[in-house]
């Protein structure tokens, strides 16, 4: 049990911690170069287990316990591992928090915590003004071991064991830059304005919490940095597409699915992005295992068309989204009916009414991270294969710039281009939520499968 845990986490004799050791104001120990060597690791507990980790002396979970234990004692690591605890605890007392502003902290203290102990080789409670500029030089200049493009949760989460013993997750990193940019090295990756503000704002406040404990010099190590002291990245203008481009995109893409089906699923992905106001998040699955899940909805007026035992989709909706309807233009039916044929031809048993992406076992959908990574996958196959068809010699694609190695494209790119080909509907707000909310779907799972026998399976929950 998670309190047997924290029991004998909490019972270990608190030791005093000496006093940190003062430093002439204008001297500091020399910056290590970082190198790729080190890999971040989390340290903090989702938020709703921060509670648990109130008072206790370690980490509840054996993984971040075990790795904090290799660290040398005089950086202090598990006392710094309980003053970022205390601190995140407090923030979660102010009004205007939200669950975001976890999310957004936590990678900030954990940056700095362990650029702390692996590249500058202090306590962090011993921080000086140089040590913070110093950070924040190398938060702006990032080793590439210390990024991710597509997220990732913080520790293992299908694991289905108690928080204590599920390992971390080895893919996860503190910074996410989804685009980085196109000139930067392997090395390093310049970091973006909106990056420096949350670092010296979060560095700032957590220093500001440091000072009215006393624990730390008195004066903020972050109090006098200045924006404008650090370099940012600056912003990649793309152009949108071309009505005609997007044609040959969407046209380009058909070919490649229906010569490797792998590409099935994402070219329905890119005629959400392209024929609809759907956001892509609506397309994965949920956070939590709920008898709701994003659905396609038929007209009410609509009928089967000739030929065809499948009705074509006229609405989106989500419970990300309860009060909104996104509908979808009339050609996006043909990517939706090649889409749940696919789907069936898979598995006879799968419903042809295919509302989820499928993952590798055919039954969940893909979280959001791994939604981006495969379409950025099957993008970049676009635009290769488009770049060496006849199409490329068109005048649209003469020159193009996105004819590079390795070059993508967007979901969001996809579906501003299409915003400004007036292609995409908005979405209609709905006085009410959708008041189907108890209603098992069909969603693509097997057919004679009970709701309560598949919640079991993979959520390990009571029956219903």
């Amino acid at each position: 049990m998670m309190k047997s845990a924290r029991t004998s986490i909490k019972n270990q004799a608190r030791k005093p911690r000496p006093k940190p050791a003062s430093s002439p104001p204008c001297e500091s120990p020399e910056p290590a170069e970082p190198t790729d060597s080190f890999v971040p690791y989390p340290l903090f507990p989702p938020i709703v287990l921060l509670t648990d980790h109130q008072g206790l002396e370690r980490p509840i979970n054996n993984d971040v316990r075990a790795r904090l234990g290799t660290l040398d004692p005089a950086l202090e690591a598990f006392q710094t591992w309980r003053l970022g605890i205390d601190f995140l605890a407090k923030q979660c007392q102010r009004p205007e928090f939200t669950p975001r502003h976890y999310k957004i902290m936590c990678p900030v203290l954990e940056t700095m915590m362990h650029w702390s102990w692996s590249v500058r080789h202090k306590p962090i409670q011993e921080w000086q003004e140089t040590d913070a500029r110093e950070f924040m030089h190398f938060v702006m200049r990032l080793p590439m071991s210390w990024i991710s493009r597509t997220g990732g949760t913080r520790y293992l989460l299908k694991t289905k064991t108690e928080f204590a013993v599920k390992p971390i997750n080895g893919n996860w990193r503190p910074i996410v830059r989804k685009q980085l940019a196109d000139s930067s090295a392997s090395t390093f990756e310049l970091g973006t304005d909106q990056h420096r503000s949350i670092f010296l704002h979060g560095g700032r406040d957590f220093f500001d919490y440091l000072c009215a404990l006393r624990i730390t010099t008195p004066i903020n190590p972050f109090g006098a940095l200045k924006p404008r002291e650090f370099e940012v990245r600056q912003g990649i203008a793309r152009p949108t597409f071309t009505p005609a481009q997007l044609a040959d995109l969407m046209s380009t893409a058909t070919s490649l699915a229906q010569n490797d089906s792998q590409w099935q699923p994402w070219l329905l992905v890119a005629a959400v992005a392209i024929y609809s106001d759907v956001p892509l998040r609506a397309l994965g699955s949920t956070s939590a295992l709920k008898l709701r899940f994003s659905s396609f909805k038929a007209d009410e007026t609509s009928s089967p068309e000739a030929g065809s035992s499948q009705t074509s989709p006229a609405w989106f909706e989500s419970p990300h989204y309860p009060r909104l309807r996104y509908p979808l233009a009339p050609e996006f039916a043909a990517y939706f009916r090649r889409y749940a044929k696919f789907r069936h031809s898979q598995n006879s048993d799968l419903s042809p009414q295919s509302l989820l992406l499928p993952s590798m076992n055919g039954n969940d959908g893909y979280a959001s991270p791994t939604m981006l990574e495969l379409l950025s996958r099957f993008t970049t196959a676009i635009l290769m294969r488009l770049q060496q068809s006849p199409l490329a010699e068109n005048a649209d694609w003469r020159g193009c710039a996105r004819f590079q190695p390795g070059a993508s494209i967007t979901f969001l790119e996809l579906r501003k281009s299409a915003k400004a080909a007036g292609w995409v509907s908005s979405a209609v707000r709905l006085g009410e939520p959708h008041q189907d909310e108890c209603i098992w779907p069909d969603i693509g799972i097997r057919k004679h499968l009970p709701a309560s026998q598949w919640l079991r399976k993979h959520a390990s929950g009571p029956s219903l």
